[in-house]
């Protein structure tokens, strides 16, 4: 038994012990298996691209947008229409308005009441609602299959031919949720008297493509125009996803989403009541000025008083734990029979630090909806409580890679280990170096697969089987062979490589970024062993990690299923911590026309190739163009290791959740991508008990 094999077992116990638990996952459980790989026994042809074997199809409720088929007349909760009744509330056809969201309920229609339970860990835990309850307050939203886009807080858009002009349809009549009119003056706060603020810089990237503004101006109460000085097809989906234009739920706590509520924010910004007063307020409140009082404003899970147009409003604040929502007034979502969404009004989060304690807590059923923080390992245990604690657990294979090894090329604190990370032929070595299969079964228990940074199979931008695998088999024969091709053939007495400088052993610096990681990293160390590579493994938690370009490598999910729209942990193109993770040097001096950060080096020189393929796919009118740039990106990546794909397409991190059984219209499965809202996808505010 070698050292490998020692960790593999090991590791199976302590992450979750999977051990006692495998039998009971065979039986309840398919196989591993890519989504797309079913075949119809006759011809063996492909009869649904998103299928997984042993796995519900994607469903979901539909959104309606024939305005024939919207309900006439509205109801509400009892406790509205009884506000309704004492003159506390105006009837609910005046605060839906005359454009309200109409949702065909996946099974039936529902009932009022009730209480969804769920697990946070903690201030740091603020995506977990924003994920899950937030509706999400995108302008747009992906249909099931996130291949065509359908309106969502926005009514409508119009895109011209050429691309550069969109205009944004908004609903009459909706309302934030205090009441007040949301309009097109709400996105123009946010664009001019925010993002386009000299003081606040670095917002609103989405609208500053290749350096040029997209100029934003009103059309009427409810149009926005939106005219590129080049072709952007791609902004009405970027309008759907976790950019920064993703909605002020998932972004807002650096005033980036794409709108604000002007009538709130206007009482604390400068421009309307002087910079003076903006600062004094700021700082009786305990901030450092405006801009970080405005910040901590625009946070739905902290501040109650945000005026907010999701389904749910906060009650009580994530760091005054329980954290609390409760039914929002002006919810402008209604069900096909003219009820007012949610159906159920009350979420309750309960501070759980442990992710162990998580999971004990979800197989004695106390959660009714859970899905960050059970993660694979723990399959095994929530599968065997399921019928004592009367829930469901529903598996959604990711369409990305459940682990990478983010790579630094900008890393430069030590020149030698600089010089070697920016060598295509080390860092092939590297990921030639690592046994997938292991990190598989120890950590994803068999339900990943081994491959390069890719997508699924089905993916439109998958550039071909022969790619899944290019530099990603285990070979460390072949690894060996190109470090020594590499000069690095002096080796101390316990066979490590020494550096090329003649300081000592070749050791790399490898962060992790929680569970499971640190497990990853260790094996990786002892399978980097084996080619005299030694590793030290970091822990490294921060949300700014490599901002300070100081990180080597990192464990972590990585990659991505759309290079056009969540390009930042594939290529440098943002100024966030995934653009971090590949170069933030490198990224500045692309967003910035070469003002800022530093150009790769000639060993790089296909980063420039890929970002300049980016910015035509970026662009291009031409789908069938973008979808072959998308592809060439992919093949660029793979080639140059930028990141080396380990496993993916398994359930991972957002990879399952558990629903109570008497919760109803909850999908059996859904897509689970990392720039759509997972799982919100399942549309909470049609469950119903």
């Amino acid at each position: 038994m070698n050292g490998n094999e020692r960790v593999t077992r090991r590791q199976l116990l302590v992450y979750g012990g999977a051990a006692a638990g495998l039998a009971v996952l065979a039986a309840c459980t398919a196989g591993p298996s890519e989504p797309g790989t079913n075949t119809n026994g006759s011809q063996g042809e492909v009869t649904d691209p998103f299928h997984v074997d042993g796995l519900p199809d994607l469903e979901s409720a539909e959104l309606v947008t024939d305005a024939s088929q919207y309900p006439t007349a509205f109801k509400e909760r009892p406790e509205f229409a009884a506000m309704v009744q004492a003159g506390k509330l105006p009837p609910v056809a005046e605060r839906i308005g005359e454009d309200p969201l109409v949702m065909r309920p996946l099974d039936t229609i529902g009932t009022y009441g009730g209480t969804i339970r769920r697990a946070y860990t903690g201030v740091s835990d603020y995506k977990n609602a924003s994920f899950f309850n937030s509706g999400p307050d995108t302008l747009f939203q992906w249909d099931r299959t996130r291949r065509h886009l359908t309106p969502w807080v926005a009514k409508s858009y119009e895109l011209s031919d050429d691309g550069r002009e969109l205009i944004v349809h908004l609903r009459r009549g909706m309302r934030w949720s205090d009441g007040q009119p949301f309009t097109a003056d709400d996105i123009l706060f946010w664009r001019d008297d925010v993002t386009l603020n000299p003081d606040v810089p670095g917002l609103g990237g989405s609208l500053d493509p290749s350096g040029k503004l997209v100029k934003v101006t009103k059309v009427d109460d409810y149009a926005v125009s939106y005219v590129s000085q080049k072709p952007y097809p791609l902004l009405p989906q970027l309008m759907a996803t976790t950019s920064d234009l993703g909605g002020p739920a998932w972004i807002g706590e650096i005033l980036d989403g794409g709108y604000m509520p002007k009538h709130y924010f206007t009482q604390f910004h400068p421009d309307y009541v002087g910079e003076a007063e903006a600062n004094r307020l700021a700082k009786d409140a305990g901030y450092t000025n405006w801009i970080s009082y405005m910040q901590y404003l625009n946070q739905w899970g902290l501040n109650q008083d945000l005026p907010t147009v999701s389904p749910w409003v906060t009650d009580r604040p994530l760091n005054d734990p329980p954290h609390t929502f409760g039914p929002n007034p002006y919810s402008v979502w209604v069900d096909t029979d003219g009820n007012q969404l949610p159906y159920i009004g009350d979420i309750h989060f309960e501070l759980v630090q442990q992710q162990d304690v998580i999971i004990l807590k979800a197989t004695e059923g106390e959660f009714d909806f859970q899905d960050i923080w059970l993660n694979a390992s723990s399959l095994p245990v929530l599968i065997k409580n399921q019928e004592r604690s009367n829930y469901t657990i529903h598996r959604m294979p990711g369409e990305y890679m459940d682990h990478t090894l983010r790579i630094n090329l900008a890393f430069d604190k030590d020149p030698v280990i600089g010089e070697l990370i920016r060598t295509t032929d080390f860092r092939r070595a590297l990921s030639l170096g690592i046994e997938r299969d292991q990190i598989n079964e120890a950590f994803f228990l068999g339900t990943s697969t081994s491959s390069a940074t890719l997508p699924t199979s089905y993916n439109q931008f998958f550039p071909g089987d022969e790619w899944r695998t290019k530099w990603a088999t285990h070979d460390p024969a072949q690894a060996n062979r190109m470090l020594d091709a590499l000069g690095l053939t002096d080796k101390d007495d316990k066979g490590y490589r020494l550096r090329p400088d003649g300081n000592g052993k070749l050791t790399v610096v490898h962060d992790v970024a929680g569970p499971p990681n640190p497990g990853i990293a260790e094996m990786i160390k002892q399978q980097w062993a084996e080619i005299g590579v030694e590793s030290l493994i970091g822990v490294n938690t921060s949300p700014t990690a490599g901002l300070d370009n100081e990180f080597q490598f990192m464990s972590i999910g990585g990659g991505t299923d759309d290079p056009f729209l969540a390009p930042g942990a594939f290529l440098p193109v943002v100024n966030n911590f995934y653009a971090a993770t590949i170069g933030i040097p490198y990224s500045l001096w692309f967003t910035s026309g070469g003002k800022k950060g530093r150009r790769p080096p000639a060993s790089l020189e296909h980063l420039e190739e890929a970002v300049e393929l980016y910015y035509e796919g970026l662009r291009t009118t031409d789908d069938e163009r973008r979808i072959e740039i998308g592809k060439q990106l992919f093949r660029l990546h793979v080639d140059n290791v930028w990141t080396i794909g380990t496993v993916g397409f398994g359930i991972g991190f957002y990879g399952m959740y558990l629903a109570n059984n008497d919760l109803k219209n909850v999908p059996g499965r859904v897509l689970s991508t990392n720039h759509q809202f997972t799982p919100e996808n399942t549309f909470p505010m049609t469950f119903y008990y």
